[in-house]
């Protein structure tokens, strides 16, 4: 028996059918059927087509009911007058009861689950098996099967109940370890999207590290993945050796790092290697959403947005990267981690102008998408005045959770770090991070499988 076969397809005619009848009888029924279903989501291609035609009167405001409905189909050449008049009637009846529309919907949606996990998993075997598959598309397949699978995960409790019973409770935050920034936010939230925005050169990178290595600092922090699509594994180690020990930034420039800053810097490395997770050659979401769906963790730095690649497509690149914000939206959510995007702003048109969420390169996706947006502010960067080389601004375009506005910084480029200022000047940087001697992190971390210790 072929397993193949279409008619061993998972689908429920008469889930499709009540679906679908249900929309004719009370229109009210598309805003709760349109939030679950896709037209994609119907088996039968008539289906598709029906719902298709409801969509697009959805979207219009146009009534839905038969007559409307099959005037559509018979322009498109779906159904004929008899056929299609005969058909939609007959669904419309046959409906047990418009207040179940929801649960006709849910198997619908499932079912069409079923059907894609089905799907795929046979394009991967006979990939597998001739050999035709590239390392990218099985990459977007797997990540695809994976997507499938954890849609029909459930954890069973009652929102509400979980709600009430986490009150009163500190929530893990992330921290980026300026005082101001954190006063103003209360730490970022888990999960959360963060786009930090700023032109070439403005620092955008160092401001991310800071943040994700600020975890570091902690032995109770949580763990951090670092996707470096611009800059190679090198640079980046550089920054962090910069930052944390730290160590004049002009010392790898110049090539001048002596003995002991080698040997500061190799212990540094390999102690926060297992929890700062560096990638500098995927440059795939695909593949950075199977690689964060495997550390588990606390924060994920995508450096940068416009440089990110989506396996697989044909698309334009505005919706190209259109899609990665949203999957990126997508990764910290199923993860409850903070995702941190960053982007390249366009130039300013003026010396002096600062930047605003409008400046966001190619897609409106960053400021619907993003729970907080961060736009860094350099005058130095378009002035070339040696005595602003110092001034640093962090624009708070996006809090969905409170306050926004700007942030005085301090640049400390040598260390290739921000600071906050507090009533007497720039604030004092962290300590020099001295690697623990005594702790065996491994027993620190001893917590429950997939827990995040704070």
């Amino acid at each position: 028996m072929a397993t193949d076969n279409a008619l061993m397809m998972p689908f429920s005619m008469d889930a499709e059918q009540a679906v679908l009848g249900s929309v004719l009888i009370d229109h009210a029924c598309m805003s709760m059927v349109q939030v679950i279903l896709r037209p994609d989501d119907f088996y039968l291609p008539q289906h598709k087509a029906i719902f298709g035609v409801m969509v697009e009167f959805e979207a219009e405001g146009s009534k839905i009911d038969p007559l409307t409905v099959l005037d559509k189909l018979k322009a498109d050449m779906v159904y004929d007058e008899a056929g299609g008049r005969n058909y939609l009637f007959q669904m419309a009846q046959a409906v047990p009861s418009t207040a179940n529309v929801e649960s006709y919907a849910r198997i619908v949606r499932e079912k069409a689950r079923m059907r894609g996990i089905f799907t795929t998993a046979k394009e991967i075997a006979n990939a597998a098996q001739f050999e035709t598959l590239q390392q990218s598309d099985l990459s977007a397949k797997v990540s695809r099967l994976l997507e499938l699978s954890d849609e029909g995960e459930t954890t069973g409790e009652n929102g509400v109940d979980a709600f009430i019973a986490s009150l009163g409770k500190k929530k893990p935050r992330i921290f980026t370890g300026i005082s101001e920034i954190d006063r103003r936010i209360g730490g970022l939230r888990l999960p959360s999207l963060l786009t930090i925005g700023a032109a070439p050169g403005t620092g955008k990178t160092c401001l991310a590290l800071q943040i994700a290595l600020h975890l570091q600092r902690n032995p109770e922090g949580g763990k951090a993945v670092f996707f470096s699509v611009e800059m190679d594994e090198e640079q980046i180690h550089e920054r962090v050796s910069s930052i944390m020990l730290p160590i004049d930034y002009g010392r790898f420039t110049d090539q001048e790092v002596t003995d002991a800053a080698r040997e500061d810097i190799e212990r540094l490395l390999k102690r926060i290697e297992p929890r700062f997770v560096l990638h500098d050659d995927i440059y795939a979401i695909e593949r950075m959403q199977a690689v964060v769906r495997r550390e588990k963790p606390a924060v994920v730095v995508i450096d940068y947005a416009q440089i990110v690649e989506q396996s697989g497509t044909d698309e334009g690149r505005r919706l190209e990267v259109d899609n990665i914000i949203r999957q990126c939206r997508r990764m910290a959510k199923q993860n409850k981690c903070c995702v941190i995007l960053l982007s390249q702003l366009c130039k300013p048109d003026r010396p002096g102008r600062k930047p605003t969420n409008d400046d966001l390169k190619e897609t409106g996706a960053f400021f619907e998408c993003s729970d907080y947006i961060f736009l860094l502010y350099r005058p130095f960067i378009y002035s070339h005045d040696d005595t602003e080389v110092n001034d640093a601004e962090l624009i708070i375009g996006k809090n969905k959770f409170g306050a926004t506005g700007n942030v005085k910084l301090f640049f400390q480029g040598e260390f290739q770090r921000f600071l906050g200022y507090n009533k007497n000047g720039p604030e004092a940087p962290p300590p020099a991070y001295k690697p623990p001697t005594q702790l065996d992190f491994d027993e620190i971390y001893a917590g429950e499988e997939g827990e995040i210790p704070w």
